[in-house]
């Protein structure tokens, strides 16, 4: 593979450097190996290193069969379990996914959320990764996924201000949040591939 790379939506990105702008969409396309995870354990393993962060969307591409979940790290321990306070966003990409499942005690009220996780489930066994997500706002609240490679990609969106986004019970989501479509410099980024 070559050190630097042209994504569908024209951006480049520094393979050999980790750095770059890319748009977030673009991971749906194709990953961006060889970024450091600078955490001692992969985080996809660490229960509560997910805790608070805030999932702000989900997506799913049919065609390839990829799944992706938007983060608002801001507000998480991801940023201090790393040692790296610039982090604003995170992606996590499924490859190859099987399962998709969403399981909520809501019902039907007003206004946009933002969903804080309490804890990360990892399973790693027979060719396949399963992973769920537990919420913190309500209780019973699940995001399941089962995929035979998964990937988390934690870096900046230079368009996102410092600081955790203002909005009271995670609900009636009104500032600058992060988007597919905004500009991304990935950073850091943890890989599981199942079918190893």
């Amino acid at each position: 593979m070559p050190d630097e790379v042209a994504y569908p939506c024209g951006t480049l990105i520094d393979h050999a450097h980790g750095n770059g702008k890319m748009k977030l969409i673009d991971l749906f396309h194709d990953d961006v190996p060889g970024l450091p995870g600078k955490a001692e354990e992969n985080p996809f393993f660490v229960e509560e290193v997910f805790e608070d962060a805030q999932i702000l969307d989900v997506r799913v591409d049919a065609l390839r069969l990829v799944v992706g979940v938007l983060f608002e790290l801001r507000s998480g321990t991801l940023p201090m379990y790393v040692g790296d306070e610039s982090i604003n966003c995170g992606a996590l990409i499924l490859r190859r996914a099987t399962d998709l499942r969403w399981t909520s005690d809501l019902t039907a009220k007003e206004g946009n959320y933002a969903w804080p996780v309490y804890r990360v489930l990892t399973q790693l066994e027979g060719g396949r990764f399963e992973l769920g997500l537990e919420m913190g706002v309500i209780e019973g609240m699940t995001l399941n996924f089962t995929a035979l490679k998964a990937e988390f990609y934690a870096g900046v969106i230079p368009t996102l201000t410092d600081g955790i986004p203002d909005y009271t019970e995670h609900k009636n989501v009104t500032g600058l949040v992060a988007g597919w479509g905004m500009d991304f410099v990935p950073t850091l980024g943890w890989y599981v591939d199942a079918s190893k």
